[in-house]
């Protein structure tokens, strides 16, 4: 979660963030409020219902509080797309569309001799660059012409993002022969 730990962080609040911590503070309101229960015992039942109807539901809400409230609270931690659209829309800003790097490729043959069309949508792949398999797609349909050994392509990535705008030679990989 981005190096910020915001279960310390309400810890450091005063807010219990364990079941044990919920049960004391809740041991303590009830001795502070003056309570004539003397029947405390581990193995009451009605101790023991009691704390759980309290303690229980307290709990999922610190921890949902921890969890999804608080990360969702600050762009840099927000998880949610929900929360980044929130977080944008305060500041009047809204959240640009999604970037599919686009370029072209050289094809290169070995038997000029003939005519031959690349499809549109032939994937081109990269190997597996850090454990990633990137691919782009044929856009456009391109012949090679009788005599040509190379035609440049054009291709649009399979997913958005920068990543995909690799250095010539990468996509290199034709994951179904022609």
């Amino acid at each position: 979660m981005a190096d910020v730990d915001f279960k310390q962080i309400v810890s450091d609040a005063g807010i219990p963030t364990t079941e044990a911590e919920l049960n004391a503070a809740w041991k303590e309101e009830v001795t502070n409020a003056g309570s004539t229960i003397s029947n405390d015992s581990d193995y009451s039942p009605f101790w023991r219902v009691i704390t759980a109807l309290v303690t229980k539901p307290v709990l999922w809400l610190i921890n949902f509080l921890i969890e999804t409230v608080l990360p969702n609270a600050f762009l840099k931690t927000a998880v949610f797309d929900w929360a980044v659209e929130l977080l944008a829309d305060a500041v009047n800003l809204t959240r640009k569309d999604e970037t599919f790097t686009t370029g072209e490729i050289t094809f290169t043959r070995g038997e000029i001799g003939t005519s031959v069309t690349i499809p549109k949508d032939t994937i081109v792949q990269t190997p597996t660059l850090n454990g990633k398999v990137y691919q782009v797609k044929v856009t456009q349909a391109t012949s090679f012409l009788s005599g040509l050994s190379t035609v440049r392509v054009p291709v649009k990535a399979v997913e958005a993002g920068s990543a995909f705008n690799l250095a010539a030679g990468y996509y290199s990989i034709l994951p179904v022969p022609m």
